[in-house]
């Protein structure tokens, strides 16, 4: 359990870290955004864990986070997979999810 806030001994503290994390995620977003990850339940639950409870997420934001690994599956594409030789990056792992939904799934 965290600590009320009044009783932090440090100068920033994790929850007020979470706090600004939560904001500044929003304000990249925006208002009505698309969540698309592969492999990406756990990844949805803690990005969902800054904001709280499930209802407590941004009023105009999807619940959910679309699975570009599941839908490949769905679509008869198993054959397609990221690529082993590439670096796990956050940036190009982005990159290639979207290249691949815009590629097999638009």
């Amino acid at each position: 359990m965290s600590q009320p806030r009044a009783t932090c001994p440090h100068v920033t503290c994790p929850w007020e870290w979470k706090a600004v994390i939560a904001k500044q995620l929003q304000t990249f977003v925006g208002d009505t955004p698309t969540f698309l990850g592969y492999y990406c339940a756990y990844d949805w639950v803690v990005l969902c864990q800054l904001y709280g409870p499930m209802l407590a997420l941004p009023k105009t934001w999807p619940m959910y986070c679309r699975d570009l690994r599941q839908w490949l599956d769905d679509h008869g594409h198993t054959q397609v997979t990221q690529p082993d030789d590439m670096p796990h990056h956050a940036l190009s792992d982005a990159q290639w999810i979207m290249e691949a939904w815009k590629k097999y799934a638009v």
